[in-house]
């Protein structure tokens, strides 16, 4: 069972360890401070494009997982609400749990925009490019 899970989720799994570890690790205070990125949000664009490409996967690994379910909305929904538990927890770890590093509600609702535009912009994106998530 457990593999049969994994085909379609490895993508998903391996993108939500690599958010992890750099949401966990040290950030020195000199990348964390360029001059000439301070009025940027970088940190804001990250966690966007961060959570676009998890729910992607997610939405595209529920899709194919439960392919042959009456209900076209479970694998949106769910590709939401796991990416958004994941966001959430890693939020609470870093200020919770972290020293180095600090949890952010603007962190989180960059989060939730990366996800809503993974959601609006699934089906679109595979229609312009067909092949991008090929079938495993």
């Amino acid at each position: 069972m457990f593999w049969s899970i994994i085909k379609y989720f490895w993508r998903s799994f391996l993108w939500a360890l690599i958010v992890l570890n750099l949401s966990i690790m040290h950030v020195p205070n000199s990348v964390s401070h360029w001059h000439f990125l301070q009025n940027f949000p970088v940190d804001k664009i990250v966690h966007t494009i961060f959570y676009f490409f998890l729910t992607f996967l997610l939405i595209d690994g529920f899709l194919r997982f439960l392919e042959n379910k009456k209900n076209i909305f479970l694998p949106y929904f769910y590709a939401i609400l796991i990416s958004s538990l994941y966001g959430g927890m890693i939020e609470l770890i870093q200020k919770f749990l972290l020293t180095n590093r600090y949890g952010d509600i603007f962190d989180f609702i960059f989060n939730l925009m990366g996800m809503f535009f993974a959601l609006f912009l699934y089906n679109p994106i595979l229609k312009i490019l067909p092949n991008f998530c090929k079938k495993y």
